[in-house]
């Protein structure tokens, strides 16, 4: 028996309907907020370079990073390519102009309250645990007015102290104005994260001097440069699989950024404007391309600005 006409016309209709539908794109995610960050800060890593240690496979797990997050090239612009700079810039996201640190020789320390690390624990209410981990003493320091000359016996700029001065009482711990390699601030961040993490909404920022240092020592192109690289790619492994073995990796933006570059082949970065950010957030683009979009980028992801 033919169905009736009605019944065809149905049917038809509701299969052009049906395939009208799976033609459209589907709608597009909305990722919430993340409700912790691991900002990864790996000093000195030239741009060439780690493009050149990615395509021979010696960083798996930025590889990783990179295929199912996002990794963006960006610009230093306002200030030199140094480490006081570079740091309070990326944390901060103010231009020098504001911040007041334009090199490791000039500048001032930060407002109270300028990093990305106080602005969430202050939108939270206090809920947000905030630790500093730092590789350097001199360059990531918080000494104070008079103090940083003889201390650091380096240039003072106004006699104000070191840029992180004030904002150091910011942080619910501090663990800077020392000198670590990668293997003491890998193990105290793994530490914190053991302690807290578990328990609490947290921002970190920890901060790995290796590259700079091998660098400076043995030039961009020696195997000990290559080799500090690597080692600070491991680390970002070992953070990961704990992160992700307590069920925090999902709620945590884990970001991974350079200060500087270096000048191709020396032991210094007089003018090394490259640099990368890295996330396992997928989509993210600065906006810029400029070091000062980090920060806003990163309070996006975290406080859904």
């Amino acid at each position: 028996m033919q169905p009736c006409l009605p019944r065809m016309i149905l049917a038809a209709a509701l299969a052009t309907a049906l395939l009208a539908a799976s033609a459209q794109p589907a709608p597009p995610r909305v990722s919430r907020p993340a409700k912790n960050l691991l900002l990864l800060g790996w000093d000195g890593v030239q741009w060439n370079h780690l493009q050149e240690l990615l395509a021979a496979g010696k960083l798996p797990h930025l590889a990783k990073l990179q295929a199912e997050g996002s990794f963006a090239h960006a610009l230093v612009s306002d200030h030199a390519t140094d480490t006081k700079s570079g740091w309070v810039q990326i944390c901060s996201g103010l231009p020098a102009s504001e911040s007041g640190t334009h090199s490791n020789s000039d500048y001032r320390p930060l407002p109270p309250g300028a990093t990305l690390f106080e602005r969430l624990e202050r939108r939270s209410g206090g809920a947000v645990f905030t630790c500093f981990v730092a590789g350097k003493s001199h360059h990531l320091g918080s000494l104070g007015p008079g103090v940083s000359f003889l201390k650091r016996r380096r240039l003072a700029n106004s006699g104000e102290g070191e840029p992180w001065f004030h904002t150091r009482a910011g942080f619910d711990q501090w663990f800077g104005d020392q000198h670590r390699e990668a293997g003491e601030v890998g193990h105290l961040l793994l530490n914190v994260l053991r302690q807290y993490g578990r328990y609490n909404r947290f921002a970190i920022f920890a901060h790995f001097a290796d590259p700079d240092t091998m660098g400076h020592a043995h030039g961009e192109n020696s195997p000990e440069y290559a080799e500090a690289i690597i080692t600070c790619v491991r680390w970002l492994g070992e953070v990961a699989a704990m992160l992700q073995q307590h069920g925090l990796l999902e709620d945590t933006v884990v970001a991974v950024v350079t200060d500087h570059g270096f000048d191709e082949g020396a032991q210094q970065h007089w003018h090394a404007p490259d640099i990368f950010f890295a996330a396992n957030r997928p989509g993210l683009a600065l906006s810029n391309g400029d070091m000062r979009d980090i920060a806003p980028v990163l309070l996006r992801l975290v406080a859904g600005d």
